[in-house]
């Protein structure tokens, strides 16, 4: 198991890959290796960790699984539509979030160095999903 970042900490004591920073807020964790340590790359050598650069406040890390060439992430976007919840489809709607893809808004104005935040998304060469990843970011200021 895998906690991507600062905040999937909660539920997950049996994990055993993860950002150190997820310990500060739950004392239970218990850390077998640092995400961004360079063991982790040795012991599950499919994946590579990809640290999102310029949003401290979130400490996210995706992982790109090299034998599908599929990169999963937890929060990096979030969007609601008509199937979602109810209290979801109502955040959404106050957030900006509903019906479209967007930065969650609990990053929103927290993205200090949008330049490295642009540099950690890279190059992006997929079409469709990317796209509106892409787009996201831009309307917080990252130029990608």
């Amino acid at each position: 198991m895998v906690v991507p970042n600062c905040w999937h900490h909660l539920g997950a004591p049996a994990a055993a890959a993860r950002p150190a920073s997820a310990l500060a807020r739950n004392k239970a964790l218990k850390l077998h290796v640092d995400i961004h340590d360079g063991q982790f790359g040795e012991q599950v050598p499919e994946f590579e960790a990809l640290p999102l650069e310029g949003v401290p406040f979130w400490d996210e890390t995706v992982l790109y699984h090299r034998p599908t060439q599929t990169l999963l992430g937890a929060d990096i976007v979030c969007s609601a539509g008509s199937k979602d919840h109810w209290t979801w489809r109502c955040g959404a709607r106050l957030t900006g979030c509903y019906g479209r893809v967007r930065v969650p808004p609990d990053a929103r104005k927290k993205i200090p160095d949008k330049s490295a935040a642009a540099r950690s998304l890279g190059d992006i060469v997929e079409e469709g999903c990317v796209d509106h990843l892409a787009r996201t970011w831009r309307l917080e200021g990252v130029e990608v």
